[in-house]
């Protein structure tokens, strides 16, 4: 393996295998490509933000434009900062006192923070601190002039707009309970999972709430999790823990969505927690573990092969994209502060980036032109979910 200038040491590639039971009625995912190790964080995190070359951040913030390939950002004492992916060009961006989601939108110009409040680059649409309270969220397609929103007792779908209109109603059904939302990448769509009758199930419809059509569901006890489209817009990606305990990572396609794929089962009593799709399709990077206090990053490239990111005796979240071939992967538990490293997918190349970091994530612009949304049938998703 190729060694980083800013390691020290990375540790060689490991083999590991990441396959097994995809449960009934599913597809079981290939055990002939098992994913290889890197690590990820050659050092233990500090109480101070520094960057890999050993500089402390800038005292003094001088808001400025950062370059479109500029796609890590991060927090710390009360600045938003952005960072190329090679470490070698820092912009602040804006303060900020709360970060919360630290989530970008569509355009890499505007994040939603603490407060539900959303803080942009200049001339970027904001939105002042509000008091609304939320679950899940997704940033409107594909330009982000709205959040969509599970309500916070999570009985309903609403949209938060930019541009100063009170908060929508979108709820699709009624007398459900709300898990998850996710925008289409063609921004004419929502996908999201409910709990109803007992059981739970995946539905898209207008990004309107209107024409709600049933994706997934199940008679088994099967549990769903995270979301996720393919940049086509043609497959959905989704978690799902079967009623064996298996948590599997599936894919749908919406033009035939009655049949299940299953890409990946994780190990034994844990779960997949997040699913961050790549910019081209195939890419994908996910979190597994029971919380992040104890999970790994794995990611596939556009050819199918797995790489798993152990952070040695610290855990690893996959916090997006920089780019077509590498992952931002934050190495850290779910308090206290996280380091940042940048992962090739294909070569398993780690370039560590900053240590010691509030909050972080990508703000990386998403491909254009956005695409179509495909038909689908109403109602005639899979039961082997």
């Amino acid at each position: 393996m190729r060694r980083s200038a800013l390691v020290a040491a990375v540790a060689a590639l490991a083999v590991s295998s990441a396959c097994s039971s995809a449960g009934p009625g599913a597809s079981s995912p290939s055990a002939s490509s098992p994913p290889s190790q890197v690590s990820s964080s050659p050092t233990a995190s500090v109480s101070f933000a520094r960057l890999a070359s050993g500089a402390a951040l800038p005292s003094v913030c001088t808001p400025g434009r950062p370059d479109r390939s500029d796609t890590v950002t991060f927090v710390s004492a009360g600045h938003a900062w952005a960072l190329s992916p090679d470490g070698s060009h820092l912009t602040c961006l804006f303060d900020v006192e709360d970060p919360g989601p630290f989530i970008w939108g569509p355009l890499g110009d505007r994040a939603l923070v603490g407060s539900f409040e959303v803080k942009g680059l200049p001339g970027a649409l904001t939105l002042p601190p509000t008091d609304l309270r939320s679950g899940p969220t997704s940033w409107g397609r594909p330009t982000g002039k709205s959040i969509a929103l599970v309500s916070a007792d999570g009985t309903e779908l609403e949209k938060a707009h930019l541009d100063g209109n009170p908060v929508e109603d979108i709820t699709p059904l009624r007398n459900a309970r709300y898990l998850s939302v996710t925008y289409h990448p063609s921004g004419m769509a929502i996908a999201f999972t409910v709990e109803r009758g007992g059981g739970q199930s995946i539905w898209i419809s207008s990004n309107e709430g209107t024409k709600p059509r049933r994706l997934v569901f199940s008679t088994e006890g099967t549990k769903f999790g995270a979301l996720g489209f393919s940049p086509d817009g043609v497959t959905l990606y989704y978690a799902a823990v079967h009623a064996s305990g298996t948590s599997v990572l599936h894919d749908l396609s919406l033009e035939d969505p009655t049949a299940v794929g299953a890409l990946w089962s994780a190990p034994s009593s844990q779960q997949i927690l997040d699913i961050r799709p790549g910019l081209a399709d195939g890419a994908l990077a996910w979190t597994s573990g029971t919380s992040c206090d104890n999970s790994v990053v794995t990611a596939q490239d556009v050819n199918g092969k797995k790489l798993s990111v152990p952070g040695g005796s610290r855990p690893t979240r996959a916090l997006g994209w920089l780019d077509a071939e590498r992952i931002l992967v934050a190495t850290g538990g779910c308090s206290g502060p996280i380091d940042l490293s940048a992962v090739d997918v294909s070569s398993g190349t780690a370039t560590p980036l900053v240590f010691g970091v509030v909050a972080a994530g990508v703000r990386t612009p998403a491909p254009t032109p956005p695409p179509p949304l495909p038909a689908t049938d109403a109602n005639v998703g899979s039961g082997n979910a």
